[in-house]
């Protein structure tokens, strides 16, 4: 059974529609573990998105920030905001995707007054905390849109349109709680530049891979794909291509018999000197001492 993902386009805009032009309104209710690697990878979309933590503890990354959601508590995540959530235990997430038109159509003074802040004003999202009364009062709304979904009946787009519309009531109050993009440290525009690089390493990282070739990935200069790294990831480049050699040859050794000298050359690295230095500073232990310790069959294969 293939496991679940989400698809995005080039700029990592998700690609699927969420409801209908008549209704544009999305339900899902997801278990996190069961996407590759835990992961629910990094995607914006137009919609706006509310998500709530059913079960489990989800890791929520918006920008550069990295933050726990816990059982009971949620999320709003703007639109044109780069996320992603992450779990390594069973953590149910139902969520709801809508389109700003749900709360009212441009060129009206409700979407000027209440709507068009929210899209202009650089806000990124808000964890929803159950201990903070105005927020439980959220959660308790979004509760209520998961019944109604659940329910299928053709009433509840009236219904869940009324608790949008109250929900939103209480953002538009509480605006000034919210957390913008600057505070996250990273624009729209550098996260879609650092998740198209991190992509093309995490793809080719096994070849020979050059500055300019990590740049040119997101079509931008080699100091600019630098200065995306240092804010987003808080290393350099070819050390975050490092990195991910290293954490390669660790589950190859972990998994395979293949010899380590073999495993050094699989991941990238030319120089077995070098492998075993940067393992050691990385692991404490050399990739021959790793492979010993893991007892079994893995201490049959070659080490340096």
């Amino acid at each position: 059974m293939s496991k679940p993902k989400i698809l995005t386009d080039r700029n990592l805009r998700e690609v699927v529609s969420h409801g209908t032009t008549r209704f544009p309104f999305g339900y899902y209710i997801e278990d996190i573990q069961q996407f590759e690697n835990g992961l629910v990878s990094s995607h914006w979309h137009k919609e706006f998105e509310f998500a709530t933590v059913r079960q489990g503890q989800a890791q929520i990354s918006i920008g550069t920030m990295t933050f726990p959601v816990q059982q009971g508590d949620g999320i709003f995540v703007n639109t044109g905001v780069m996320h992603a959530f992450q779990s390594q235990e069973t953590t149910i997430l139902p969520n709801i995707l809508f389109d700003a038109r749900m709360i009212a159509p441009e060129q009206t003074d409700i979407y000027e007054h209440f709507v068009a802040p929210f899209l202009q004003s650089g806000i990124s999202h808000l964890v929803l905390h159950r201990s903070v009364p105005w927020q439980a009062q959220v959660l308790d709304m979004l509760e209520e849109i998961y019944f109604l979904c659940d329910r299928e009946e053709k009433r509840n787009e009236l219904e869940i349109h009324i608790r949008i519309c109250q929900i939103w009531m209480l953002l538009a109050e509480h605006r000034a709680e919210m957390i913008s993009d600057r505070q996250t440290g990273f624009t729209m525009q550098a996260q879609v530049r650092l998740q198209q690089m991190v992509q093309f390493i995490d793809r080719e990282y096994a070849g020979s891979i050059t500055l300019q070739e990590i740049a040119d990935a997101a079509c931008i200069s080699k100091s600019e794909a630098l200065r995306c790294f240092r804010v987003g990831m808080h290393c350099a480049p070819i050390q975050y291509v490092v990195a991910v050699r290293l954490e390669r040859a660790r589950s190859l050794l972990l998994t395979t018999l293949e010899p380590v000298t073999e495993i050094a050359f699989q991941v990238g690295f030319d120089n077995c000197s070098y492998f075993d230095r940067a393992f050691k500073k990385k692991y404490g232990m050399t990739p021959g001492q790793m492979r010993r310790q893991t007892g079994g069959a893995y201490g049959t294969a070659n080490s340096l």
